[in-house]
């Protein structure tokens, strides 16, 4: 992992998710690529290009210095990391794009995490961030502290696309040393279907028979629910998910998209990968 991509808007959100990106950028040596985005000044159309350019580029200046001051290692961090900052104009549709251009292996944002009405802002531009995105995402909820990544949870159908994905966040828990655990969550009023449980596994371990991958199969009346539970008693770090075109996962909620829906509810930094 060479670029992780964050963006920061002063918010405490975005706070959140600049110091859990960097401590990931401190463990992986990757470089930290911290975005600011802004509505472009109003000027007189009458302004002379060079007046506007003048005023743009004094703008920004001032942003930067507010950036680093807002960005700052923590107290006693020996250790350094790598920042660039990416100041221009746009909004935060403009994330997915900014990532493209910089090649980031990875985008971090900071999240409310909560169902809150005031509190939906963050999550869903995160939720529309992870849509346009051709990398990874990861949302971290406030409060959501870094203690190291041990475990990440893969939530699966047990689709054949499944596998690549599996492949592709094995590369990424090998470079932050974590566990992976592929859960399934049936629903309790569902039939079990155990044999498409069983060719997803030996797919999988046919092809990747060497990576550290453990498998679990949970009931539950709410997929979401079941997707907690199995989180918290098994300590995980992170969940990772697939958001996807008419899949199970956007018929959960009312034909919503449940990678949506958990970015806004779940306590967990949520690792989600669109296809």
């Amino acid at each position: 992992m060479d670029k992780i991509v964050v963006p920061v808007d002063f918010s405490s959100a975005s706070s959140w998710g600049f110091y859990y990106a960097y401590n990931i950028a401190k463990e992986t040596g990757s470089e930290l690529v911290v975005v600011h985005l802004y509505w472009p000044p109003y000027v007189e159309s009458t302004y002379p290009v060079d007046m506007i350019q003048s005023i743009i580029n004094e703008k920004e200046k001032e942003v930067l210095k507010h950036l680093k001051a807002a960005t700052q290692k923590p107290l006693g961090d020996k250790n350094s990391v790598k920042i660039r900052y990416v100041i221009q104009p746009g909004s935060e549709n403009s994330i997915a794009e900014v990532a493209a251009e910089n090649k980031a292996d990875l985008i971090v944002m900071g999240t409310h995490g909560s169902g809150k009405a005031l509190d939906k802002v963050w999550g869903t531009n995160t939720a529309n961030v992870i849509k346009d995105a051709t990398c990874p995402v990861l949302a971290i909820p406030v409060g959501a502290t870094y203690e190291g990544v041990k475990s990440i949870a893969y939530a699966t159908d047990f689709d054949n696309e499944d596998t690549e994905l599996l492949y592709q966040l094995t590369l990424i828990a090998l470079a932050i040393k974590a566990q992976i655990h592929c859960v399934h969550i049936n629903q309790a009023d569902g039939a079990y279907d155990d044999k498409k449980e069983l060719a997803f596994r030996k797919l999988f371990e046919e092809n990747f028979s060497d990576l550290p991958v453990t498998y679990s199969v949970w009931s539950a009346n709410e997929v979401e629910d079941g997707l907690e539970t199995f989180c918290r008693i098994n300590k995980v770090s992170i969940l990772a998910m697939l958001t996807r075109k008419k899949s199970l996962w956007e018929k959960v909620f009312k034909g919503g998209s449940m990678t949506k829906n958990m970015t806004m509810q779940t306590k967990l930094p949520l690792l989600a990968f669109h296809k």
